[in-house]
């Protein structure tokens, strides 16, 4: 399922952007609704032209995302739950956008436009694509979700003095509540 998924988002992802690319005219905005225009324009920067300049850096670290996000996916069996889902989006995401900088000279189309309709204010939000919003999206999602079947993400044990172990088992009857403090040398009470 997680390959059906990212081929289905990949693909919508890539046939949006040679939409864009041969219908839109470049950098001017198309309205479509009051809050959102069509803009086709090129991004050498990472999702929401965020590190312009660096093409390269970005393409290596979306290859590396998938990478590893498909090294995860393959070797677990299967995947927790609903945690699925952030990683699929995340993958297909970083694979979209590797797609156009290995294809376009290390750019990617950007073509969604969100704002206010005063053309005024056009311009405040940056130009994206479906490959970012996946990320974006699929980051906040992994976040947000709960871990394993279902269960909110387990706490790590604490770490310093003073902090309560909720997961601490009380000692049974009989046994010290600090092994370090019985026996030879310690001080539970004995002489």
């Amino acid at each position: 399922m997680f390959y059906f998924g990212a081929f289905v988002l990949v693909a919508a992802d890539q046939i949006t952007k040679i939409i864009a690319a041969t219908t839109l005219p470049y950098g001017v905005p198309q309205p479509v609704l009051p809050f959102l225009r069509l803009t086709y324009v090129i991004n050498t920067g990472a999702a929401f032209s965020l590190f312009t300049g660096f093409p390269w850096v970005l393409a290596g670290l979306a290859a590396v995302v998938a990478t590893v996000i498909w090294w995860y996916a393959t070797r677990r069996a299967p995947l927790p739950g609903v945690r699925i889902w952030p990683l699929l989006l995340i993958f297909s995401g970083a694979v979209g956008n590797l797609i156009d900088r290995l294809t376009r000279g290390g750019a990617v189309v950007d073509f969604l436009e969100f704002g206010p309709p005063d053309a005024a204010l056009a311009g405040w939000w940056p130009v994206f694509n479906l490959a970012d919003s996946m990320v974006v999206i699929g980051a906040v999602l992994f976040v947000l979700l709960p871990g394993r079947d279902g269960h909110p993400p387990e706490r790590p044990p604490p770490s310093g003095p003073g902090e309560v172990d909720s997961h601490h088992q009380p000692p049974a009857k009989g046994e010290p509540a600090d092994p370090q403090m019985s026996g030879p040398g310690g001080s539970s009470g004995q002489g």
